[in-house]
């Protein structure tokens, strides 16, 4: 049995992101090859970091357990997440990508798989220049599959990179399939703990073919420039660890009369340089021009000799300097999210200004969330209201009672991330607002949503996790989810669009301490009370058989009671009508049994 073996510490991280299918995942081998492959490079003096959104099929010996790989997924499965990948996830340095073969398994477009092979790759290299990606070609697997697999896949793959690497890209062929016989795959399909230390041994020649411990062959180069909020830093990301000594101010220039007056290595990843400047124009274009940086090696090697790179100074922190929008809208609260929130009762918000909001006729949602020497990013929602009473606008704690799983009207979405459907009056919206936990099942049959994996279409059930969740369901998108803040415990869950892991809503995700800016506020546009239907808030605990249902009411007023199953469903269905005695709010019991999901309250 492995003993727990302790990264090289004094040497840099070397990202390594798995990429792949049930054979990256580890499929009847806890930890797969990940964990042989990470015993090797750390015996070898590498410090490694394994990336990727996953985390499950891990070892108990396997002090990391980060990965991407997808049971069941083809190479389109995979093409069609990685840019939300790569945003969630540091730079890797290496990715060891295997996928196919479940593409000549169900038979999917095998025709053009070399093609669609090629273009994932394209992808990547385009978006994550400077990692080297390691292509390997299939295992061995039982017939027919085998056969088709050497015949119209394997053969191809050798130039395929070839043409890869004639463009400049870092792409690699690793033979993998005759490190592992199909005599090491028991179902003729996953290696057993055998196979999956041969494929670690591989995998660990074509590494250590390119890195040492302190980095990769190639000079560092500027990945990326990240400005701050506060127009007074710039992260500087280098492609590799660089030496302690490149955070010296001279190192670096910027152009359009800001000065650095100082630079700090992000200890961490010895690979960002935080610049100290004075003031930057919002909204400025600015050249930084780089000398003198080297790398970590025993060679030194130093950066190509006035490298540039441009970036736009932010405008700032705030809707208000990012959403034009905005600038109508007051502020109802503003919460900056503590990494392990306990709300059970009650939110300690950083800004409540309920007592100054006389009325309102739209309501809106902005998330700011940064990690660190990454940019800030933004959402910004805003709808019709779907109350009246501004208690329930914020976090849907057990002590306020507001509960909503509702269609929202009339959206408008604004984000700086781009892969977030963006627009005005837009339809789809909808809110999963609840201080208990949640169950997968698309209990009120929202469109687009699964059955049986958290995403904009779940159930509320009895627990204190939390859920505060706006959704497109239209685009099927998360546009923007906090939860995990009820009181269960652990760091909270937090998300602008769809995590590209296990759960599209960021559900179980724990990421709460990976940010270093992580703001919720909500704004309402003032006005005079708007003449609003009364609005419907359900709770979802049964008791004796019975649902409750409560709404705003009008004194002496005649209401109607309608249902409908799902929100696409035509038409709605009356129940009953009811007169309210009072202004008060109104109680009334349906049977549980009643299939309906959604209830509307109407005056006739």
């Amino acid at each position: 049995m492995l003993a727990s073996v302790q990264p090289a510490m004094a040497a840099p991280p070397i990202r390594i992101l798995p990429l792949g299918d049930s054979i990256t995942y580890g499929s009847s081998s806890p930890g797969g090859y990940r964990l042989p492959l990470y015993y090797l490079l750390t015996r070898a003096g590498f410090h490694v970091d394994f990336v990727g959104t996953m985390k499950d099929n891990s070892a108990p010996t396997l002090l990391d357990p980060d990965h991407e790989g997808h049971s069941g997924w083809r190479i389109d499965q995979i093409d069609a997440v990685i840019e939300s990948v790569f945003a969630q996830i540091a730079d890797p340095d290496v990715i060891l990508l295997l996928i196919g073969t479940n593409d000549y398994g169900q038979n999917n477009d095998t025709a053009h798989a070399t093609n669609r092979l090629d273009a994932l790759v394209t992808r990547m290299a385009t978006h994550r220049p400077y990692a080297k990606i390691i292509v390997a070609n299939l295992l061995e697997r039982g017939e027919p599959h085998n056969t088709r697999i050497q015949t119209t896949f394997n053969p191809f793959l050798p130039g395929l990179v070839d043409r890869q690497r004639a463009l400049g890209r870092e792409v690699y062929f690793d033979d993998l399939r005759s490190a592992v016989p199909l005599a090491d795959m028991p179902d003729q399909l996953h290696p057993n703990q055998l196979g999956y230390q041969k494929m670690a041994t591989n995998w660990f020649q074509m590494i250590t073919r390119h890195f040492t411990p302190e980095g990769s062959t190639n000079p560092p180069a500027i990945a990326r420039i990240h400005p701050s909020a506060s127009l007074t830093n710039v992260a500087v990301v280098f492609s590799k660890p660089v030496a302690d000594d490149a955070a010296a101010a001279d190192h670096f220039t910027l152009d359009g009369g800001v000065a650095v007056l100082g630079a700090s290595l992000d200890a961490a990843t010895q690979r960002i340089v935080t610049l100290h400047t004075t003031p930057q124009q919002p909204f400025t274009l600015h050249t930084l021009t780089v000398n003198g940086v080297c790398d970590r090696t025993a060679n030194r090697l130093a950066i190509a000799p006035d490298s540039r790179a441009t970036f736009q100074s932010m405008a700032g922190r705030g809707a208000p300097n990012n959403v034009p929008e905005a600038v109508d809208y007051a502020l109802l609260y503003s919460l900056d999210i503590p990494t392990q929130p306990s709300y059970a009762t009650n939110v300690a918000y950083d800004a409540d200004r309920r007592a100054d909001i006389a009325g309102f006729s739209r309501v809106a949602y902005y998330l700011e969330l940064q990690k660190p020497g990454a940019p800030m990013h933004f959402i910004w929602i805003s709808c019709d209201p779907f109350t009246t009473n501004v208690d329930w606008l914020g976090v849907p704690t057990a002590s306020s009672g507001a509960f909503f799983q509702m269609p929202i009207t009339n959206m408008n979405v604004l984000s700086s991330l781009p892969s977030i459907v963006g627009g005005t009056n837009l339809t789809g919206g909808n809110l999963e607002f609840w201080p208990g936990n949640s169950s997968p099942a698309n209990l009120a049959a929202v469109p687009n949503a699964s059955s049986t994996a958290y995403d904009w279409g779940d159930g509320a059930i009895s627990g204190n996790y939390g859920c505060m969740q706006v959704h497109n369901h239209d685009a099927r998108q998360v546009l923007f989810a906090f939860n995990g803040w009820g009181g269960a415990g652990g760091p909270a869950d937090l998300g602008i669009g769809n995590n590209a892991g296990a759960y599209a809503d960021w559900t179980t995700s724990r990421n709460a301490a990976s940010f270093v800016i992580k703001t919720l506020q909500v704004y309402v546009l003032p006005s005079s009370p708007p003449a609003l239907p009364p609005q419907l808030t359900v709770n979802p605990v049964v008791a004796n058989g019975l649902l409750t249902i409560r709404w705003e009411t009008q004194s002496e007023t005649t209401y109607s009671v309608l249902a409908k199953s799902a929100l696409d469903d035509t038409p709605w269905t009356k129940l009953f009508g009811v007169t309210v005695p009072t202004n008060t709010a109104v109680s009334i019991d349906l049977p549980a049994t009643h299939p309906a999901g959604f209830y509307r309250i109407s005056t006739p």
